[in-house]
């Protein structure tokens, strides 16, 4: 007996909270509603983020491949180059554009249309496409003899001292520049520095022979 009553004890507690819960949601109905919908709203948004990500990740990887199918079209035909320098600023990739497009005009000796789209490339984000872009730069000026430019550009690269981008190049190039402009004394300066820095790497070699050549003009 009591046993039974016990049972009915519970299952009475039982049939309360459970009563007591649906009218807790019944009495919130419209709150819980709106939570429900907000939540909706929110996988949603979500979803679509993700789906316009995927897209534009798709749509950067296609032009990624036209970039570089166009560079290796070029030497068959000579039109590719027109179309890739219309992709130049466009896009994630347009700065990579501009520099192949800039790469090869400078080959071609169309310095003037090489220094229009490299100066065209922005100066954020400043990676590694973007150092590449200011060498290049640099060696265009340096071309044009343009020494003040040139140098400048290589100058600029050194005090930034990016992780991204290898250094002895750049002081190679300046200390070319330099003894370009007959400054010999910082020409031998400029190679000497490179070789004690990096006198393991080709162009620290390389800056041991240009310091000496320098070093018999005086």
């Amino acid at each position: 007996m009591k046993k039974k009553v016990k049972r009915q004890l519970k299952t009475d507690e039982f049939a309360n909270l459970m009563s007591r819960i649906f009218d807790f949601f019944k009495s919130n109905q419209r709150e819980f509603t709106i939570a429900g919908a907000a939540v909706l709203v929110i996988a949603l948004v979500f979803l679509s983020v993700r789906y316009v990500q995927a897209v534009n990740s798709r749509k950067q990887s296609e032009i990624l491949g036209q970039i570089l199918q166009l560079e290796s079209e070029i030497k068959d035909n000579p039109d590719s180059l027109v179309e890739l320098e219309q992709m130049a600023g466009k896009g994630k990739f347009g700065r990579l554009a501009a520099i192949k497009a800039a790469a090869l005009n400078f080959e071609r000796g169309r310095t003037g249309k090489a220094l229009e789209l490299l100066q065209s490339v922005p100066s954020a984000p400043k990676d590694m496409v973007y150092y590449q872009a200011r060498d290049l730069l640099g060696q265009v000026y340096f071309s044009q003899q343009q020494y003040d430019e040139a140098l400048a550009v290589f100058s600029e690269i050194e005090r930034e001292n990016p992780r991204v981008y290898p250094m002895d190049i750049i002081l190679y190039r300046k200390a070319r520049v330099l003894a370009a402009r007959n400054d010999v004394d910082l020409a031998i300066e400029a190679f000497t520095k490179l070789q004690t820095d990096f006198p393991n790497s080709y162009y620290g070699y390389e800056a041991t022979r240009e310091a000496q050549k320098l070093e018999e003009k005086k």
